[in-house]
């Protein structure tokens, strides 16, 4: 996996919630690119209002020490993801899940 230091790798920047409408973040499912060290998963957030956000998804899962780490592409930069969280993504991108909330990337 590629080297994941924010001196080469541009950071992503999350937009700020707006407190007053409600919002929370969801992730956009985008592509699977094939690179070589492997499948990377872009995806993108969303801000959505509580009242009037799209259908989506939620996914939770185990907390912890996985020092496995795969690569996504958030909003373009590279970040680093549990080897388990990059396969659920993969595979719910593959069964057509289009939105989805991560509680260990949607909760800044």
């Amino acid at each position: 996996m590629e080297s994941m230091d924010p001196e080469t790798n541009p950071i992503y920047q999350w937009e700020p919630l707006n407190l007053r409408k409600n919002e929370f973040r969801i992730l956009k499912l985008r592509e699977i690119i094939r690179e070589q060290e492997g499948e990377v998963v872009s995806v993108t957030f969303h801000n959505v209002p509580i009242n009037g956000h799209p259908p989506y998804n939620a996914l939770s899962y185990t907390w912890g020490d996985q020092p496995r780490r795969k690569k996504i592409l958030l909003g373009g930069c590279p970040h680093s993801i549990t080897k388990n969280l990059h396969q659920a993504l993969c595979v719910l991108l593959n069964c057509g899940v289009q939105n989805l909330w991560v509680d260990a990337l949607c909760i800044s």
